[in-house]
């Protein structure tokens, strides 16, 4: 799943790396792209669309990302790659 704000500015989108673990991108216009790797158990596929999708509406989407994950009890890292 992978989803683009109105303007276009913002991507946010969902991928399973090569371990087997689920990632989630975070961009903004082509010039910063941040991994973060989910440490716990995957969570269900409504709850994270809902979050990816809110995000994207918020006027600060990494926050809102950060603070909605950590409420659903979403544990994620920053990727060192």
């Amino acid at each position: 799943m992978a989803y683009h704000s109105e303007n276009g500015r913002y991507f946010l989108g969902c991928r399973t790396n090569r371990a087997g673990g689920l990632e989630v991108v975070f961009e903004i216009a082509d010039t910063k792209r941040m991994i973060f790797n989910v440490l716990n158990v995957a969570p269900s596929e409504p709850v994270i669309n809902a979050i990816l999708k809110s995000a994207l509406e918020s006027t600060n989407v990494l926050e809102f990302l950060i603070e909605k994950t950590q409420e659903q009890h979403i544990t994620m890292e920053l990727s060192a790659g």
